[in-house]
């Protein structure tokens, strides 16, 4: 979905600091990565770009330095700062700066756990190396599509689309990439897609604590016996009968009201 821009009357243009700040960062980071590989010749790639063999050799910083390369070529970097400018600023503002860090980093920590996995199990390949933001921008497209489901875009500069559709889309075609090709550049788009998710379903449930299962602590289980109605009856030295639809709301009951008690054989009231 890259190259997207925002249609007039939907949601507007805004380039935070943060975001004039990343995109002089971004550029002035390639300028420098273009300096150093192309004319002295270094080997960036080889050591900070995201290998696995036999495509090449794997360090285990490659999945966090990955992310600092950009490209390779021009027109792909121009891409992913065309992504920046767009989905960053609304993002920032709905989240906040922390909001947005806590969720670019579960973005990486969630496309490098799986994409580990992935490749170790061979279920996904190296088919060369993988540089790039591309993740952390189809999280941001997640996350400004979600929160501004409305939001008009034009994609490709022609097509208008409601926000939520391209989030959803881009998780749709994420998905169907990774089918088709099963290479660590699909698997990263994919788990992209599911950190800006997490962090979205995280943030609506109250932190990631409350996507889990929770069980109840001995102090909450014994609070729930003493509001047991049987257990409350049982200690009073009642008995509670089930009814059938004999109530006052139904005007069915003959009985002069909700309950009645008379003594049984044992001397006991009989709670109905």
């Amino acid at each position: 979905m890259r190259g997207s821009q925002m249609a007039p009357g939907g949601f507007s243009f805004d380039v935070t600091e943060l975001t004039r700040k990343v995109l002089i960062a971004l550029v002035a980071m390639y300028v420098l990565q273009l300096v150093l590989t192309e004319w002295l010749g270094l080997p960036l790639y080889q050591y900070l770009g995201w290998w696995w063999q036999p495509a090449g050799a794997f360090y285990p910083w490659q999945i966090g330095t990955a992310y600092l390369l950009n490209g390779p070529g021009p027109l792909a970097a121009f891409f992913d700062w065309l992504a920046i400018f767009f989905f960053l600023g609304p993002v920032e503002r709905a989240f906040g700066r922390k909001g947005l860090l806590r969720a670019m980093a579960l973005t990486v920590a969630v496309s490098a756990v799986l994409g580990f996995i992935m490749l170790a199990t061979g279920a996904v390949t190296a088919r060369g190396v993988f540089i790039g933001l591309n993740p952390m921008i189809t999280a941001l497209i997640v996350l400004f599509g979600l929160t501004n489901p409305n939001a008009s875009i034009l994609l490709f500069f022609v097509v208008p689309i409601k926000a939520a559709w391209i989030a959803w889309g881009t998780g749709l075609f994420a998905l169907l990439n990774f089918l088709a090709y099963r290479d660590l550049d699909s698997a990263l788009w994919l788990t992209g897609w599911i950190g800006g998710w997490l962090f979205m379903e995280s943030t609506r449930r109250g932190g990631l604590k409350g996507m889990l299962p929770q069980r109840a602590s001995p102090s909450e289980r014994a609070k729930a016996r003493k509001k047991d109605p049987r257990r409350q009856a049982a200690e009073r030295g009642l008995e509670i009968i089930e009814g059938g639809g004999e109530t006052p709301q139904n005007g069915t009951s003959s009985a002069p009201g909700w309950w009645s008690s008379k003594d049984d054989d044992d001397g006991g009231p009989i709670v109905h």
